[in-house]
């Protein structure tokens, strides 16, 4: 097995994101930007829509919707269970 430099820092970088968003409330299979592209999609009313859709808008650097494309692909391949999306606070 050859070590690839580029996966594994992808792949800790995942593995931070997931935590940080476990830390503050969310679900601990979800990324950050998974979490603020559900608030997007759902079109949140209040601070913490509001938050979210500045923050990705300064993350679309990264892809065009990027925040919304990263929920999609979580929920895509599964990464957390539906019944996640209910969970009240989000």
């Amino acid at each position: 097995m050859r070590f690839k430099p580029k996966q594994f820092f992808y792949n800790g970088w995942i593995i931070l994101d997931e935590t940080g968003n476990w830390l503050t409330g969310g679900a601990s299979d979800e990324t950050m930007s998974g979490r603020m592209g559900r608030a997007v999609v759902e079109k949140r009313k209040g601070f913490s829509g509001w938050l979210a859709r500045t923050i990705c808008k300064g993350l679309n650097v990264f892809g065009k919707d990027h925040c919304v494309e990263t929920y999609k692909s979580e929920l895509e391949h599964a990464h957390r269970p539906e019944s996640l999306d209910d969970k009240p606070g989000d």
